[in-house]
This record gives structure tokens, C-alpha cells and sequence, in this order.
């Protein structure tokens, strides 16, 4: 009708036929890959959330009966920050970590938190090592069950070599270790810091690090310390070395240097530290545990030791001392004899409440956790050196204080002094003699024993120098009566 073929009204060109792909197996396909990733991320959070498998797999790889590891975590996630292909990208956070070590030498860890990021794990010919490159662990909580030293081990092979991070941050770290007679219990609470560098090498247990931190306190027995500071810390082959500064007895006292030498074997501290207007009679206070009858103030500079071949549990603290302000505190019911006697020696104030006031003195101090001592404490009294020393050991006291003779004749005459013995709450007052006063240690007390036989020898060499004096005057009467001339 309008020129067109009525063939082409109803047949369409001709294309080539596509290859296709059967719908139904191509389906079941896909659902079957969709099926085993779901079972596969079902399997890891089933594992991560039911840490009894790891338990199976930890006494598997053990197979030690003597060390058993049991885990609990109440959440845990694997996300990437970048792409997931690169586990590099990887951060793990973890919520609610117990780890028990049912071995009373190994401690039991806590974490409320711990997120780790950029995980690698750099193979060895011998093994390989896994570095983190930033980590957060919040509410970090090390309970140990003991305080004995570890017994010597030999380095075991270990497939991870180490463990280390770049940087860490940690919050809220407590560390408890109960009483271990004769170990006092030691808490440390609220630690807040930063973490370079750290590695740790698992064969010979090892660790290294660079940290800056502050600590709410730290308590050993009845001795606190508060709001700890350190900016140099350092971790060095499992030796701690650090400065700082803390409050102790509302007292600031500044680390000068610290050091703790293989804690991991057997540790050996040492600490020097410094103090200003300290208060020498509560400091005796905490460490007799006995009211304190000598009260002064304190500027002084310390060595604190502990461990290596001490015994567990024991320390020493020694170092120069400025004592000021002075006071010791005599018995008041003391005989007024004896009072007015103390009074008369013009080196000697004893004020209203019977104390002796002391001077300015300048000498040494040693504290251990059997007593207190004061050793060569002096000063100047007009041309004479004024001395004292003492020991207080619990409720026991002991102290001499003695006037040296003037430099002319300190060489002939030992020196005046009186020497106050008891108890903190009862005392006797006695005048000291040459043997109190000429010894080597005099602020330690003279035990009977040793007083006797210091008399023996003494009478001894009395009668050794009459008997010579004596024959000396025989060979001179025998020489003159032959006419020879003996000199004198």
C-alpha cells in the first residue's frame, strides 16, 4: 500500500545466537560460595567468642601437664583499616581478656581493652617475628601468686622469636603481689604512659623498651608512695634503669638514678634518691613500727638497695645526712637526780618536756628493716666536736652522745659523754665510759659479753705495762749497782 513488503512487516533480521550459560548451576554455585563464607566467619567469631577451642589447642601444643593456659574473652573483633587483602591494614580489638596460667610461678593477666594496628608478621630462617606498629591497652591488671625468684632456665626454641611495637599507650595499669614471708605484699595502682620501641624475645626472655609514665601509688607492706613521675624510663635486656620523682610522707623525694638489674633472673635494685625536710621520726615510725623518740627534720641524699644478695624481703638504705631541728625525748618519769645532772653539762639543753635539743648535725644514716641507726652525727660546740649516735631496733633504743676533747689532747683523754638505753617508752641515762666510746661501731649497743671481755683485755694490758714498768726499774737498780750509766 505505501510501497512497503509485507514480509518485512512480520520477520525480523537475522542475528548471531549467544553462548549462554546454564541459570540453574551458576545459582547453586553462588549460594554455595555464600554458604561457606557464612560458615567460615561463623567458625572464627564462634572461636574468637568460645575460647574453649583455644583452650583444646593450647593443652594440644603444650602437652605439658605441669602448665595449663586458660583464656576468656568477652568480645573480640578483626577489622581492616584499609583494604582487606593487606592484613598489613589489620586492627584487632579485644574487650574483657583473662589469661590464667594455672602455674603458681607464672601471673594471671587482665585487660578491660587492647587494640592493636598494622599487624605484620616478618618470617626468619629460624622462625619469625610479628610487629605491631601502634597499640592501646586499657585496665592492664599483672597478679602474680608469689615472690620467689625464678629457678635458672635454659633459652628453649620458639617458632615466634619476638613480639614489638613502635609505640603503645596504656592506661590504668595496676600490678599485685600478695605477702611472701618474708616479702611485704607490693601494689602499684593507676599508671598512665607511653610505650617506644618495645620488643620482646621469647627464648631468652628479654625485654626492651623506652617509656615516659605517672603512677597514682605504690605501696610495699605499710611504706606508700604517691603521684609517681617518670620521663625516663628504660628497658634494657630485662634491666630497668629510671629517674623521677614521688611523694613519700607528704614529702616530695627525687630519683636521681635507679637501676634493677635482671629482674626476670634474680633482680638487684639500686636507687639513689634525694630528700628535703623529710620527717626522720615518722620515717623511723614506718620502719619500726614503734613511736619514735628522736623527732627532727631530714635533708639527705640516699642509697636504697634490695635484692641480688640480700634476702627476699630485706633492703638497706644508707647515705649522708643534714638533721636538723633535733629533739630526743627523755622518760618522763626519769629521776630528777639524774635531770638536773644532764642540765649541768653546759653542751647539753634539755628544755621543759625533757628532750634533748639537738644542734645542727651533719653525719650518716642507715635504715634496714631490723632498725634504724645514726651514725657519727656532728657538730661544732666552741673549740669540741659534739657526737652523737644511736640505734633503734623495734621498742629498743640505744644512743651515746659524747663531747670529743679539744684536737690537743684528743690523743690522751676520750671525751665526756652519757648514754641514754630502754625502751621508747622508758629509759636509763648512764655516763658513758672509754669502752662506749673508743669503739668502731658506737651507735650500736655493747653486749655484756663483749664489755667483759673488753674489761679482761683492758686489765690485761694494765698489769702487762706494770709488770714491764717494773722490770725496767730492776735492770736500772742491777746497772747502777755494776756502775754502768743507763740512760733514762
Amino acid at each position: 500500500m505505501f510501497g512497503v513488503d509485507p514480509d518485512q512487516l512480520t520477520s525480523r533480521p537475522k542475528q548471531p545466537r549467544k553462548k549462554r550459560w546454564p541459570v540453574r548451576p551458576l545459582v547453586l554455585l553462588l549460594q554455595l560460595i555464600l554458604a561457606a563464607l557464612i560458615v567460615l566467619v561463623g567458625a572464627v567469631v564462634d572461636f574468637v567468642t568460645h575460647m574453649d577451642r583455644v583452650q583444646v589447642l593450647l593443652d594440644r601444643a603444650l602437652d605439658k601437664p605441669e602448665i595449663e593456659v586458660w583464656i576468656n574473652i568477652d568480645d573480640a573483633m578483626l577489622a581492616p583499616i584499609g583494604d582487606w587483602k593487606d592484613p598489613t591494614s589489620w586492627t584487632v580489638l579485644v574487650h574483657g581478656l583473662h589469661v590464667e596460667a594455672k602455674v603458681i610461678k607464672a601471673p594471671d593477666l587482665f585487660f578491660d581493652f587492647a587494640r592493636a594496628d598494622h599487624i605484620h608478621v616478618v618470617p626468619r630462617d629460624d622462625g619469625a617475628a610479628m610487629h605491631i606498629e601502634e597499640a592501646w591497652v586499657d585496665g592492664l591488671w599483672v597478679l602474680t601468686h608469689q615472690q620467689k625468684y625464678p629457678e635458672p632456665w635454659t633459652p628453649k626454641y620458639s617458632a615466634l622469636k619476638s613480639i614489638s611495637a613502635g609505640i603503645g599507650h596504656v592506661r590504668r595499669f595496676r600490678f599485685t603481689a600478695p605477702e611472701d614471708d618474708p616479702a611485704p605484699p607490693i601494689r602499684i595502682d593507676g599508671v598512665f604512659g607511653t610505650v617506644w620501641n618495645l620488643e620482646y624475645r621469647f627464648e631468652p626472655r628479654e625485654l626492651d623498651l623506652v617509656a615516659s609514665a605517672t603512677g597514682e601509688s605504690l605501696s610495699i607492706g605499710d611504706v606508700s608512695a604517691h603521684h609517681l613521675r617518670t620521663a625516663d624510663f628504660r628497658i634494657e635486656s630485662s634491666s630497668i634503669f629510671f629517674k623521677g620523682h614521688g611523694w613519700f610522707l607528704d614529702r616530695r623525694v627525687d630519683v636521681l638514678h635507679g637501676e634493677v638489674l635482671t629482674f626476670h633472673i634474680r633482680p638487684r635494685t639500686s636507687v639513689d634518691v634525694r630528700v628535703v625536710d623529710f620527717d626522720l621520726g615518722a620515717a623511723i615510725s614506718s620502719i619500726t613500727d614503734q613511736p619514735s623518740p628522736i623527732q627532727a627534720r631530714l635533708d639527705a641524699t640516699l642509697n636504697i638497695r634490695s635484692g641480688g644478695e640480700l634476702e627476699r624481703g630485706d633492703f638497706r638504705i644508707f647515705g649522708d645526712a643534714v638533721v636538723r631541728e633535733g629533739r630526743l625525748q627523755l622518760d618522763p618519769r626519769t629521776k630528777y637526780v639524774i635531770l638536773d645532772a644532764i642540765r649541768l653539762i653546759p653542751w647539753v639543753n634539755l628544755n621543759a618536756q625533757n628532750q634533748v635539743v639537738l644542734d645542727t648535725l651533719k653525719g650518716q644514716v642507715y635504715f634496714s628493716p631490723e632498725e634504724v641507726q645514726l651514725r657519727s652525727l656532728t657538730y661544732r660546740v666552741s673549740r669540741r666536736l659534739l657526737e652523737v649516735n644511736g640505734t633503734l631496733s623495734g621498742d629498743d633504743l640505744y644512743f651515746l652522745i659524747r663531747l670529743h676533747p679539744p684536737e690537743r689532747l684528743a690523743d690522751r683523754r676520750v671525751g665526756l659523754g652519757f648514754i641514754l638505753t630502754g625502751t621508747t617508752e622508758r629509759q636509763e641515762v648512764r655516763l658513758a665510759d672509754r669502752f662506749d666510746m673508743l669503739r668502731d661501731d658506737p651507735w650500736r649497743p655493747l653486749p655484756t659479753a663483749a664489755r667483759e671481755k673488753l674489761e679482761d683485755l683492758e686489765e690485761a694490758e694494765v698489769r702487762r705495762r706494770e709488770q714491764a714498768q717494773r722490770q725496767r726499774k730492776e735492770e736500772l737498780r742491777k746497772r747502777r749497782r755494776g756502775g754502768d750509766a743507763v740512760p733514762l
